[in-house]
């Protein structure tokens, strides 16, 4: 809409260099004071309320503010979705309605429904990956944080269903699956001593340990120049 393009697209830029922490980057406050003139206007696109949303939800803990900051990123995200974003952007806005209502034992059921759509968009969102770029590197970074925070057997889940997307996004794909053998090889062996470890204990962290260098080195040949595959194969 002509009332409220030009003011959308400084508000999204300056949100997008608040995101990256560039140089001279506006603070919440200063974003939240662009988003408000818009949501009064009636600007409805569905990125400028999630950015709106997210501005309020991480940086005014007050419960009204944080209330609309849900509302706002719930509603986008059905935006994002009916207007046919990229996966990466319902993704990023489901992932932070599910984290907002986690701790809370009477959203469970709203919190496994967000977790599992961003479960959906995240496997979605692999196949955004560009090898030409440096955008994958950014799309790995978000999409494991996801896989970190599931339970192990949940975790596995995702990467075996991400592993049917390996052709198309090798490089994404492999750095998931390999944070994922590095993790549960440190689950088998535990922390304890070595003289303590158990027999099964060490079978596993070798066998996973394996795993996870399979993967890494998969991921280093798909993209040579992105550095996170050999910084997780010092950890191997």
């Amino acid at each position: 809409d002509d009332a409220w393009d030009d003011a959308s697209i400084e508000f999204l830029t300056e949100a997008s260099r608040h995101f990256a922490s560039a140089k001279g980057y506006k603070s919440q406050v200063e974003l939240i004071a662009m988003a408000e003139p818009l949501a009064e206007q009636g600007c409805d696109d569905p990125l400028v309320m999630y950015c709106h949303g997210a501005m309020l939800q991480d940086g005014m803990p007050d419960a009204a503010s944080q209330a609309r900051a849900l509302e706002l990123v719930e509603q986008a995200y059905h935006g994002l979705v009916e207007r046919g974003y990229p996966a990466n952007r319902p993704f990023a806005a489901a992932h932070r309605v599910y984290r907002t209502l986690k701790d809370d034992a009477s959203q469970a059921e709203k919190a496994e429904e967000f977790l599992a759509l961003s479960e959906k968009h995240a496997l979605e969102a692999i196949l955004l990956d560009d090898l030409e770029t440096n955008d994958g590197r950014t799309l790995y970074n978000h999409l494991n944080a996801l896989a970190e925070s599931l339970p192990q057997e949940r975790r596995e889940k995702l990467c075996e269903a991400a592993k049917a997307h390996e052709e198309k996004s090798p490089y994404v794909v492999n750095m998931l699956v390999g944070e994922y053998h590095l993790d549960a090889a440190w689950k088998s062996r535990g922390t304890n001593f070595a003289s303590d470890v158990t027999e099964e204990g060490w079978k596993g962290f070798v066998e996973q340990m394996d795993l996870a260098r399979y993967a890494f080195e998969k991921a280093w040949k798909a993209a040579p120049n992105r550095p996170e595959a050999p910084t997780a194969m010092m950890s191997v």
